[in-house]
């Protein structure tokens, strides 16, 4: 924000009063005006998700889970040497 420059003053969708910068419901009339989120909200923290994801799974035990639950580790007898 530039210096000077004012800040764009948040209303009351129902009776129109001004809210402070982090008040949610209005003084005058109760009504519910929730803070709008930036729309980078959701892609941001879905990025922060799979990063957590990523350092917390260990994916080659998740990779052997699989090939055992699917029945594909395993197949051949002991004895057999192909």
């Amino acid at each position: 924000m530039r210096l000077g420059a004012k800040r764009a003053e948040r209303l009351c969708r129902k009776c129109g009063s001004p809210l402070e910068t982090d008040e949610d419901i209005c003084r005058t009339c109760g009504a519910n005006n929730p803070i709008p989120l930036p729309w980078y909200t959701l892609p941001l923290g879905l990025v922060l998700w799979a990063i957590v994801i990523g350092y917390v799974v260990d994916f080659g035990d998740l990779w052997h889970f699989l090939d055992m639950l699917l029945g594909n580790a395993g197949d051949a007898p002991a004895g057999s040497a192909d």
